[in-house]
C-alpha cells in the first residue's frame, strides 16, 4: 500500500526553493527507533515516539529488521513505484510505503547516531561531518574522531578526548534489551569496529560485513539463531555503498543506481526467504537517511577561511554543504556556513519506509 497521507504531509511541509521542514512530530526518520520499540513491545515508548500507525500499523512482533540505505532518497523510490521493481513491489503489496522527512542537518552522522541512540540531533549534539564542538573548543570530524583537516584517524585522542566526549550514550539499545530482545548491528568491516561503534553500539552484537549480500546472509543466520533460542531480536543493517558511489559519480549515476538496485534485490530475496527462513512475526523497515542532488563544483559556495569570521578553527577550502557550526552562544552574525546550511537543498530530501509482516 502507498501511504498517500504521508506523501501529502511531506508535500505540505515544503517551504520553497527545494527546502522541506522536518516533520519531527509525525513522519520523520527520528521516529524509526520508536517504531521498532513499539513493534517489539506493543507499547509506545515514553522516550521513543513512533511513526504514525498508517506508516507502521502493527505491533507485537518477535523480530524487527531496520535496513538503512545511505543516500537512497525518496525521489529514487518514487520513480519505481508501481513498476514491479524487485525489492519494492513486495512492500507495496504486503506492507506500507511511506514518505518521511530526514532530520536536519540531513547527513549520515546525524541519522546513524539517531538509529543507535534514539536521540534527535538537538538531544544528541552530533550535527555534521564537520562542526564546532564547544566541549573540545574547535571544529572536529566526529566520525573519524579527528581535528577537522587532519588526515590521520583519531587525532582527538592525542589531545585527551574520547568518543564519550563527542557521542551521546543514549538508552535505545538498553531499552530494547530490557524487552528481552537482542540488539544486532551490521555494517561494513571497512569501518567496523570503530570508536563510533564502540560508543553508540555499546551493548549490541556488532557484526562487521564485507558486502550487502554478506550482511543479509549474516542477518538471516542471526534471525534463525535468535528464533531457535526463543529470543526476540532487533537488527540494524547499515549499507553505505550507494551513497559512496553517488559522492564519486553523481546523484544520477547509472553505476550508483545499479548498486541501489542490487541492494533492493537483496532485500527482496531476504524477505522472500531465499537467504534463509524468515521467522514468523518478523517486521522489516527500510529507509534512507537523506537523498542527494548534483552540485557543480564551479558553482558551489566555498568558505575560504571561516576562522576569521567565526573563530572556530575551520580548515581552508571546504565546501559549506560538508560543514556545520554549533555553539551554545553563537555570535550575532552567524558564520556564512550556517547561513548556507539553512538554505541547502539537501535538507529537503525525503526517504522511504516500508513494512512487511
Amino acid at each position: 500500500m502507498i501511504n498517500d497521507a504521508s506523501i501529502e504531509a511531506v508535500r505540505n511541509a515544503r517551504i520553497g526553493h527545494g527546502r522541506t521542514l522536518p516533520l519531527y512530530g509525525s513522519y520523520s526518520f527520528s521516529r524509526i527507533p520508536g517504531s521498532a520499540y513499539r513493534l517489539l513491545s506493543g507499547n509506545e515508548g515514553a522516550d521513543f515516539p513512533s511513526l504514525p500507525t498508517d506508516a507502521v500499523p502493527e505491533d507485537g512482533l518477535r523480530h524487527v529488521v531496520f535496513v538503512l540505505i545511505d543516500g537512497l532518497g525518496w525521489d529514487k523510490i518514487e520513480s519505481v513505484l508501481g513498476s514491479g521493481f524487485a525489492g519494492v513491489a513486495r512492500f507495496e503489496r504486503d506492507g506500507v510505503v511511506s514518505c518521511i522527512t530526514s532530520q536536519f542537518p540531513s547527513t549520515t552522522v546525524v541519522h546513524s547516531t539517531t538509529a543507535y541512540t534514539g536521540l534527535t540531533p538537538g538531544r544528541a549534539g552530533v550535527l555534521e561531518w564537520f562542526y564546532h564542538e564547544p566541549r573540545i573548543g574547535r571544529v572536529i570530524a566526529p566520525f573519524l574522531l579527528n581535528r577537522a583537516g587532519d588526515t590521520a584517524y583519531g587525532t582527538l585522542k592525542a589531545d585527551g578526548f574520547s568518543a564519550a566526549d563527542v557521542f551521546p550514550e543514549g538508552s535505545f539499545i538498553r531499552s530494547i534489551k530490557e524487552l528481552g530482545a537482542g540488539f544486532y548491528s551490521y555494517s561494513s568491516s571497512t569501518f567496523t569496529p570503530s570508536d563510533f561503534s564502540r560508543r553508540v553500539a555499546d551493548g549490541a552484537v556488532v557484526v562487521p560485513t564485507t558486502s550487502p549480500s554478506d550482511a543479509f546472509a549474516r542477518l538471516a543466520e542471526s534471525l534463525s539463531a535468535a528464533e531457535a533460542r526463543g529470543e526476540r531480536s532487533y537488527h540494524f543493517v547499515y549499507l553505505d555503498g550507494y551513497d559512496a558511489l553517488e559522492h564519486r559519480l553523481g546523484a544520477d549515476s547509472p553505476t550508483a543506481w545499479a548498486e541501489a538496485s542490487a541492494i533492493l534485490t537483496s532485500i527482496g530475496r531476504f524477505v522472500d526467504g531465499r537467504l534463509g527462513v524468515v521467522p514468523a512475526k518478523t517486521g522489516v523497515m527500510v529507509s534512507a537517511d537523506h537523498g542527494q542532488v548534483n552540485q557543480r563544483p564551479a558553482e558551489a559556495i566555498v568558505v575560504v577561511h571561516l576562522e576569521s569570521l567565526y573563530g572556530c578553527g575551520w580548515p581552508r577550502s571546504r565546501t559549506p554543504e560538508d560543514s556545520h557550526c554549533r555553539d551554545k552562544n553563537p555570535p550575532a552574525t552567524d558564520c556564512l556556513n550556517c547561513r548556507y546550511a539553512r538554505q541547502s537543498r539537501r535538507c529537503g530530501q525525503r526517504c522511504c519506509v516500508g513494512m512487511r509482516y
